[in-house]
């Protein structure tokens, strides 16, 4: 405050008032218990703080001393990924000055149980048997896919049909009325077309009915365990555009 008080009078111009500041400050200055914390900057880490009773010191007053309180003063040292380092000396009543350096810090070795990486082995709330597939549920998953491709095949077979059926009916446009076998090349070629396609659905329909059989077995024969979450599946077929499709919908 001395110092101050005496910038500010020559600021001001006023000789006298800076004289009985720079007195009463160098008077001061004679009694006072100073403290140097000696760092060496080569042993710096990156993310170095120095700590003198628990308050930061910056790094521009490293290496010099500092007024302080006379009595017992702690330092502590810290880095990211050291170990932290604490210090403590006695400092007399003025005039005094006293020193303490501050050593390089050691690296931290991991910890027992714990990763290089720092990731966790166990979570919250989640034990290691619950982050495991048990084989009830993954029947189960399996049954949901099987019986999801049943419902496919099944909304293909339906989709066939009908276009067997649409195919058909435009064929007899190509036959005579009294006799609807007897039809003209692009008749029969249309008529062909139709039986094909027929064929296709008659087969889409039986494996479709086939897998979804099979995995609503697979679903209801799956052997039941405490479950922490709730799983609500459904599925829906129907035409969009041109063809079939499948919408899956579902929580878990």
């Amino acid at each position: 405050m001395f110092k101050e008080a005496s910038s500010l009078a020559r600021s001001t111009k006023e000789p006298e008032r800076q004289r009985i500041a720079d007195e009463r400050g160098g008077e001061l200055e004679k009694r006072l218990s100073k403290l140097e914390i000696k760092v060496e900057n080569k042993n710096v880490p990156v993310g170095f703080e120095v700590k003198l009773n628990n308050v930061s010191i910056p790094r521009t007053t490293w290496d010099t001393p500092l007024p302080v309180d006379p009595g017992r003063q702690r330092i502590e040292a810290s880095a990211p990924g050291r170990v932290t380092w604490t210090g403590s000396i006695e400092v007399p009543d003025g005039p005094a000055i006293r020193s303490i350096e501050v050593p390089v810090l050691a690296v931290k070795t991991a910890e027992p149980g714990s990763s290089g990486s720092g990731f966790s082995a166990s979570t919250s709330g989640t034990s290691m048997r619950d982050s495991v597939s048990s084989p009830g549920s993954t029947q189960r998953a399996i049954g949901f896919v099987t019986g999801a491709l049943g419902i496919v095949g099944l909304g293909i077979g339906g989709f066939m049909g009908y276009q067997a059926y649409s195919q058909n009916q435009d064929s007899l446009a190509q036959c005579r009325a009294e006799d609807p076998n007897s039809c003209t090349a692009d008749g029969k070629s249309m008529r062909d077309e139709a039986r094909n396609t027929a064929t296709v659905s008659t087969i889409a329909l039986a494996a479709g009915g086939a897998l979804t059989v099979g995995g609503l077995v697979l679903v209801l024969t799956a052997r039941s365990e405490p479950r922490h979450a709730s799983t609500d599946l459904r599925v829906s077929t129907g035409f969009m555009g041109r063809g079939a499709g499948l919408k899956l919908e579902g929580t878990w």
